[in-house]
C-alpha cells in the first residue's frame, strides 16, 4: 500500500505542476495542456481514494 502514497503524492506534485503551467502559460496549447494535466492528477487521486476505501470494505466483509 506504500506504492500508492508514492503515486498519490507524485500525481499530486504533477497537478500541482500543471496548475501552475496553466497560471502562466503565453499561449493556448500550454494552458490546455496544464488543466489537462491538473484534471488528471486530480482524477487520478479520487480513485487512489477509492480503491484504498473498496480495498478496506471488501478486507471487512471476508
Amino acid at each position: 500500500m506504500i506504492t500508492d502514497y508514492l503515486f498519490a503524492a507524485l500525481v499530486t506534485v504533477l497537478a500541482l505542476v500543471g496548475i501552475l503551467l496553466a497560471a502562466f502559460a503565453d499561449d493556448a496549447g500550454i494552458y490546455i495542456f496544464g488543466l489537462g494535466m491538473a484534471a488528471f492528477g486530480t482524477l487520478f487521486d479520487f480513485w487512489l481514494i477509492r480503491r484504498h476505501f473498496d480495498a478496506v470494505d471488501a478486507a471487512r466483509r471476508a
